[in-house]
């Protein structure tokens, strides 16, 4: 090579309707259209979305601060992209 080689050390990935790399392939390689209705709960008062659709991160994905060293009262104040990041990285480690 030209002195810039690359080593894969780990993937992973989170996706609308994958939560993992695995699930993320079957997707593409099935061509899953990951797209659904907006949940209730998440419309917050803007009812003209209704009906609408969007990728949304599977409900039961949960982070576990304790793992890394993060006190459960911190996590309503962090940013939940933060904290769902940190999580994929250390899967993928």
């Amino acid at each position: 090579m030209n002195g810039r080689e690359v080593a894969i050390v780990g993937m992973e990935c989170v996706f609308p309707g994958a939560r993992n790399l695995r699930e993320y392939w079957l997707n593409l390689v099935d061509g899953v259209d990951a797209l659904q209705e907006i949940p209730a709960g998440r419309l917050n008062g803007h009812q003209g979305l209704a009906g609408r659709r969007g990728g949304f991160l599977p409900e039961d994905l949960r982070f576990e601060p304790l793992r890394f060293g993060i006190m459960p009262n911190i996590v309503p104040q962090g940013d939940p992209d933060q904290f769902l990041m940190l999580d994929v990285i250390d899967r993928a480690l």
